[in-house]
């Protein structure tokens, strides 16, 4: 008698979703696709434009905020507010600028939430994200293949011909291995679609020759296995013990310093801890060569340079980063290279917070990826083996993911690279929060 009731319980929900509106998955796998086609600032009002409706529609509810979004977005509006007052009175344009930096990700966040409170169906809201994937990967492979010529080039000269990428394509790999055999119940696609999602993918991360997007499509695959679900410190430690011994392998049997390493995916893995040292080298091949960490090294002299308030709170919005020298850069009004000596964004996003909002800014941003993390750890951790156990698994990935590409990519700062995973998040927090409370009425 249970179990009838139970299946028609199951019926009369499925029967629900159906009649919610097609809009929000419809969405999500255009803005998706969009975030590989069309200008940040144009994405960025869209989503705004959004939100405002989703705001008027909530107020007039009178529903309370989900205190899991809020934890989430509030650190950067923090961040926001530090921003803005200590940079007071600097040059406008680079002012207001960090401003929609800062603000960009908590407005995707949000963003993500309500397309999931407009249709809680995880599955398809999720089938959405995996198709968008798929076809920015089909978008980036048939390039390649249309310009046969790339493939005689090096790893970094077909970089720099067809592009560095997408990271939709690993957001796609992940979901798919957080759902591995439970692709028709958790996803609402059969076995053949899935794999080939799955090998196209996978195709297009071979195919971007980036050491970013690998990392973080075996950050999904790692969360898949449930690597981070339980005794992670010891398990992290032993894949970091791994990494380094096949980095030292590497450099033992490759010349780091020859021209062939710094073009091939190889050799720049074997370069890899190289190009991170902080250092402030003084020969320009050597500031080529490994860009990031002599860019964070300049950060980190400015930054000592303050004053223990500047410490605290950084030098606000508008503040920029001295070179030491002319580089270029800035962008010429015809796409062009500019040589410029400041710069107000960086590559290192924690480096970033440092010069823009100090200490403060910098632990504000890591309460939200430690809160992202032990959200899905909970759910990953549970002892059901049901859907929102995979979604745990896919957030706790998000959250590495998003920690690991703000230190090398700027991640949650950058403009457009890591929408999916912005617009992700804000879906999973929906999602694992209906979970919660759906769990908590049958209590």
């Amino acid at each position: 008698m249970n179990m009838n009731k139970n299946i028609d319980h199951i019926a009369s929900e499925e029967e629900k979703l159906k009649k919610l509106p097609m809009w929000p998955a419809a969405s999500i796998f255009l803005l998706v696709v969009m975030s590989a086609i069309l200008p940040p600032g144009l994405l960025t009002g869209m989503n705004i434009y959004l939100l405002i409706l989703a705001f008027i529609a909530w107020l007039a509810s009178k529903k309370p905020l989900n205190s899991d979004l809020v934890r989430v977005v509030a650190p950067f509006f923090l961040i926001l507010i530090i921003g803005l007052i200590i940079g007071a009175g600097s040059d406008i344009y680079i002012y207001l600028k960090d401003a929609w930096y800062t603000s960009n990700a908590a407005i995707i966040f949000c963003t993500g939430y309500v397309f999931f409170q407009n249709k809680p169906d995880t599955a398809r809201g999720l089938k959405a994200f995996i198709f968008g994937g798929t076809l920015v990967s089909l978008i980036y492979i048939i390039h390649i293949i249309l310009n046969p010529e790339l493939f005689s080039l090096s790893a970094a000269e077909l970089r720099e011909s067809a592009g560095t990428g997408y990271y939709a394509p690993a957001l796609s790999f992940s979901i798919l291995c957080c759902y591995f055999k439970k692709w028709d119940s958790g996803l609402k696609i059969n076995k053949s679609t899935g794999y080939i999602c799955l090998l196209v993918c996978l195709l297009s991360i071979i195919l971007s020759f980036s050491r970013t997007i690998f990392f973080v499509a075996i950050f999904g695959a790692f969360a898949a296995a449930g690597i981070f679900s339980r005794k992670e410190v010891s398990r992290i430690l032993l894949l970091l013990i791994f990494g380094i011994a096949l980095i030292l392998t590497l450099r033992m049997t490759i010349d780091t310093n020859s021209e062939e390493a710094t073009k091939s995916f190889i050799g720049k893995m074997a370069r890899t801890t190289e190009e991170l040292t902080i250092q402030n080298y003084n020969d320009l091949r050597s500031i080529n060569l490994n860009w990031r960490g002599y860019e964070t090294s300049r950060a980190l002299i400015y930054y000592s340079s303050g004053s223990p308030l500047n410490w605290l709170f950084g030098y606000g919005f508008g503040a920029q980063v001295d070179l030491g020298l002319m580089m270029p850069l800035g962008s010429g009004p015809k796409g062009e290279r500019t040589p410029i000596r400041f710069v107000p964004i960086l590559h290192n996003g924690f480096a970033y917070l440092l010069i823009k909002g100090g200490l403060v800014a910098v632990g504000l941003f890591l309460s939200t990826i430690y809160h992202l993390y032990m959200l899905g750890r909970r759910k990953s951790n549970a002892n059901d083996a049901g859907d929102s156990k995979s979604s745990g698994r896919l957030l706790q990935s998000v959250a590495i993911s998003l920690a690991f590409t703000t230190y090398l990519i700027a991640g949650v700062f950058n403009k457009l690279d890591m929408f999916p995973y912005l617009l992700i998040t804000g879906f999973l927090i929906g999602s694992l929060s209906q979970s919660r409370e759906s769990h908590n009425d049958k209590l």
